[in-house]
């Protein structure tokens, strides 16, 4: 995962701490490229979720790990680490209508060492933001709270908050033709890739999203051929206050 070899550079943390873990995918491959962290923290609010989170990442780890079942817009903040961490909210932003809230506690939380990281799609022009978007949409959910790269970037720079950032580019996926919702089914049902692909994209199972997810495909495609792409923008936010232990969540 391209990501996690991207986060794996940012140091070397006592501590890892996943705020909104979804499934621990990119956690458990951060703990396999940083053997020496001592602990992992993650927290979803789905508590499914965590769990295979917790299993995925105490599998890659022999460092102990903990699940908490919490909505990261209402979670009190106030679990002290021991060392120095890596705070990372991996395309979790989005589904937090506060997120400057958010980032804002964790950044006024002292740190001893380390850094907040957000990844975030780069900007609403990107297919998987669109595709995400338009799925919401058909869902009936709030799309308005979708943050990007460039909203984060603008809302650090009003604070004078010093921040470092990476843009990653994957294409992911091979391109896709199909002409009705029939075919995009027999896409789905012949390929296991394509599948995990749009549940990445989607941040949901493809097989749930029926019409909704073939009228967001269909949007988007150029010349009757659809290429999905991921532009993942890294925004890395080094603690300037330090202390010997930092307040995350109870």
């Amino acid at each position: 995962m391209r990501t996690a070899r991207e986060l794996a550079f940012l140091g070397d943390p006592a501590v890892v701490a996943d705020l909104g873990c979804g499934d621990g995918v990119l956690t458990a491959a951060l703990a396999a490229r940083l053997p020496g962290v001592a602990s992992w923290l993650l927290l979803d609010r789905d508590t499914d979720l965590v769990a295979r989170a917790r299993q995925a990442v105490a599998a890659a780890t022999g460092a102990p790990v903990l699940a908490v079942t919490g909505d990261l817009a209402h979670a009190p903040l106030s679990r002290r680490l021991p060392g120095p961490a890596l705070v990372v909210l991996a395309h979790s932003l989005y589904y937090v209508p506060g997120w400057a809230g958010v980032l804002d506690r964790l950044l006024t939380a002292p740190l001893p060492g380390g850094s907040v990281i957000a990844v975030v799609l780069r900007t609403t022009e990107s297919a998987s933001y669109r595709l995400r978007a338009a799925v919401r949409a058909a869902r009936g959910q709030p799309t308005s709270a979708m943050v990007t790269g460039e909203m984060v970037e603008e809302w650090l720079t009003r604070r004078d908050v010093p921040f470092r950032t990476a843009t990653i580019r994957s294409r992911v996926g091979r391109p896709l033709a199909f002409r009705d919702q029939a075919g995009l089914i027999r896409l789905l049902a012949d390929d296991d890739d394509l599948r995990n692909v749009l549940t990445l994209l989607c941040h949901a199972d493809p097989w749930t999203l029926g019409y909704s997810l073939f009228a967001a495909l269909s949007g988007m495609m150029h010349d009757g051929v659809l290429n999905l792409s991921l532009v993942d923008r890294v925004i890395v936010i080094p603690y300037r206050n330090q202390e010997e232990t930092c307040p995350i969540w109870t």
